[in-house]
């Protein structure tokens, strides 16, 4: 899988993501159409496959826009065709987020890479899946998007890094950082006993985790100071 956030020189959207992490025990706008957050973020190792742009409302609720590559170039540089866009919703998420880049200054700054693995409910037969208790990140890479692509013609250098081989494997021209933990995440609805079980393995817990807070910690520090 793979991720990449934008933002701007002055940490803006980090700041953004830091608040909302501390208050978000709090009231959430039931319903709000605002977005709070966003993403692009694809799986597998070419630029040829779909982009998925995640768009996380205040109300906690998450839009999933598929798209191009070539299209999530256009519409970091603000300038998406949004007349093949497939419903209402997603042109007007789209159009929120073209608003956003282009009015933050925000460009691509942070992108990582990961291996998910999920894990599922099996149904009463056995056979099918069900609904997902847990997913497991490892391997993880942080890349610094910041800096220019190897030939400035991929829209963000995890795109072009990811071409054909993992950003672990490949020696890169720029700042990458590989944490040595992984992430497990349980979902809603995770059965008590699993959290429990977990706990007692001396896993640690991180409310609120955000890789887009931990890449931009691990490459960034100077814009957050």
């Amino acid at each position: 899988v793979n991720c990449v956030w934008l933002d701007n020189e002055s940490g803006e959207q980090f700041l953004k993501r830091f608040r909302r992490r501390q208050t978000s025990s709090g009231q959430r706008s039931m319903g709000s159409k605002t977005c709070a957050e966003f993403r692009f973020r694809w799986a597998g190792h070419s630029d040829q496959d779909l982009v998925s742009l995640d768009v996380i409302y205040d109300s906690g609720e998450t839009l999933e826009v598929p798209m191009k590559h070539k299209e999530a170039a256009a519409l970091v540089a603000g300038r998406c065709d949004l007349s093949s866009a497939a419903s209402k919703d997603a042109k007007q998420a789209c159009i929120e987020v073209q608003r956003i880049i282009g009015s933050g200054g925000l460009s691509p700054m942070v992108g990582a890479s990961f291996r998910r693995s999920t894990f599922s409910r099996a149904t009463a037969q056995g056979k099918e899946l069900g609904d997902t208790v847990a997913v497991f990140d490892e391997d993880i890479v942080f890349l610094d998007e910041a800096m220019p692509s190897r030939d400035g013609a991929s829209w963000c250098r995890l795109a072009r890094e990811t071409g054909g081989a993992s950003p672990a494997a490949s020696p890169g021209d720029g700042r990458r950082a590989s944490p040595p933990w992984a992430v497990l995440r349980l979902q809603r609805g995770a059965p008590a006993e699993l959290e429990r079980k977990l706990l007692s393995l001396g896993l640690v817990q991180v409310p609120f985790f955000s890789k887009a807070l931990c890449g931009m910690l691990l490459l960034h520090k100077d814009l957050l100071r």
